[in-house]
């Protein structure tokens, strides 16, 4: 069976510029000769270009221009070049229904879990240098002011006569000392800390962009990228992330437990523990884990989480059109 009129390659290429990629498209027939082409010579005046990643896709046209419309504010005036992580357009083509160019012979679903931690360590990982905060600054306790920490290196800080890094320092000195430790024990350092009033994590947003910021092209991928009709039987509709204007990266927390926190990482997924899980199985699995399971063990994950303090299931559909992502 020949291969889709329709189907092509997108690719990124890095150049010697560090943080400056190429994002293009081509044919499937014309991929080698237009690598070799830019590789060779270049592109708008940059040269060494390399090849990164490629995949082959349906749609591959409307995929690169909606592409270009999510990362438009890191595009480099009227060409293919974006000031922009190379990791995080990598994880948004992996997401896409398509086989795998180059690399050859990459486990597209191992590369995208490998990927996506990637880009989450990394934003996890403070850098008081990076965020522009010097040693012996000092940053303060969220919910205490009067706890103040003093930077002694681009990772630790100095309290109370003890260096530590910042996850630690929550966990053990702080909420443990105030008696209000979570039940997993698990904390996002960063989250916890404030450099002049601003919190870490939303200081290290804007070094790290492990998120698509635009809630509206988010909605256009998730309503046009995986094109595949719905089957004609009615179902129930599964809830998305995306539909709600929820973005990869953004927190949503227990509905009994604030302290409880999840990362969203996928339109259906969220990360909590260091474990990807869809809402119902976590859900279930927080309530056997306190011995408060009811005696069906189903639950409807969106009624027991919340997003900015509003239940996920009374949140409104932004994008009720939306088709499902093709299941592969």
């Amino acid at each position: 069976m020949g291969k889709s009129t329709d189907e092509g390659i997108i690719y990124i290429m890095v150049t010697t510029v560090t943080g400056l990629i190429k994002i293009g498209q081509t044919g499937l027939d014309k991929y080698e000769n237009r690598m070799k082409y830019l590789e060779n010579n270049g592109y708008c005046n940059v040269t060494g270009l390399k090849r990164f990643f490629a995949i082959s896709v349906d749609q591959y046209k409307e995929k690169e221009k909606l592409l270009y419309e999510i990362f438009s504010k890191s595009k480099v005036e009227d060409s293919e070049l974006f000031a922009l992580d190379k990791d995080l357009v990598k994880q948004l083509l992996l997401s896409f229904a398509g086989t795998v160019v180059y690399p050859k012979d990459t486990n597209k679903e191992k590369e995208f879990e490998e990927v996506t931690t990637k880009i989450r360590k990394r934003g996890e990982n403070v850098n008081f240098f990076r965020l522009g905060i010097k040693e012996g600054e000092e940053i303060t306790f969220k919910n205490d002011n009067s706890i103040i920490a003093t930077v002694v290196s681009k990772c630790e800080v100095e309290y109370n006569g003890e260096i530590k890094k910042l996850t630690p320092l929550t966990r053990d000195i702080i909420y443990q000392t105030m008696g209000k430790l979570n039940p997993s024990a698990k904390y996002r350092g960063p989250a916890h800390w404030m450099y002049k009033g601003k919190i870490l994590t939303k200081m290290m947003k804007d070094i790290y962009p492990k998120r698509i910021d635009k809630e509206e092209e988010i909605g256009k991928v998730a309503t046009r990228q995986f094109a595949k009709k719905r089957s004609s039987k009615k179902r129930a509709p599964l809830f998305s992330f995306f539909e709600r204007g929820i973005k990869i990266g953004d927190e949503i927390s227990f509905r009994d437990d604030d302290f409880i926190i999840a990362r969203v990482v996928t339109e259906r997924e969220v990360e909590y523990n260091g474990q990807i899980w869809k809402l119902s199985p976590l859900t279930r699995q927080i309530y056997t884990d306190r011995n408060q399971g009811n005696s069906s063990g189903s639950y409807q994950g969106s009624a027991y989480w919340k997003f900015n303090g509003k239940i996920l299931k009374g949140m409104p559909a932004r994008y009720p059109k939306r088709i499902d992502k093709e299941e592969e």
